[in-house]
């Protein structure tokens, strides 16, 4: 699927409002697409993986960049996205081209419920993501037929022995995408 394409997909897509969520604190995730490379029709999406560390409960995931609304993004959950992903992985320059449902979520201290909003950004088709390390290990460009490719589905088992619990999730390069991100991708998945 080209940008092109996702570009008027989501200029199509009117996000779920879910009222109640709007007395909670909120978080941002950017979705952030580019074109392919030369002679690629496909867009790119950026993946991250966390750094790991102690008391993080996403510690070592793969995530979209993202984090909580601070006073200083105006209440625009748009900029805590743009400004997230700059704190993130040095990209800016984005634009914004839509956003998808909110999610609940918990907060990463408090564990009190949150809103969780997914902006979607398109980037250059140059644009290179810069881990900040104490963040940010890595930072993937991955095409979306390689993402939403049914193949990498399965059940992913997290938890102790015995008492592992089974999750939906999608392989990627190696990597596990599941839970909170998964949710995020799905929902982009079910507008495009």
């Amino acid at each position: 699927m080209d940008l092109d394409t996702v570009t008027q997909r989501l200029a199509a897509h009117r996000p779920g409002q879910r009222t109640w969520m709007h007395r909670w604190r909120r978080a941002a995730v950017a979705v952030v697409l580019r074109p392919g490379g030369p002679g690629e029709e496909e867009a790119e999406l950026l993946l991250v993986r966390r750094a790991e560390r102690q008391g993080d409960p996403w510690s070592g995931h793969m995530a979209l960049p993202g984090g909580l609304e601070e006073e200083a993004d105006g209440g625009e959950i748009q900029a805590t996205a743009a400004r997230e992903t700059w704190e993130e992985v040095a990209l800016e320059g984005l634009v914004c081209i839509g956003r998808l449902d909110e999610q609940r979520a918990a907060h990463p201290r408090t564990r009190r419920p949150m809103a969780l909003c997914p902006v979607v950004f398109t980037a250059p088709r140059d644009a290179v993501a810069v881990p900040h390390e104490a963040e940010i290990v890595e930072a993937l460009w991955v095409p979306l037929p390689e993402l939403f490719a049914p193949d990498n589905r399965f059940r992913y088992r997290r938890g102790p022995g015995l008492l592992a619990m089974p999750w939906e999730a999608r392989r990627v390069r190696g990597n596990v995408v599941w839970g909170l991100t998964l949710r995020v991708l799905e929902s982009l998945r079910g507008v495009l």
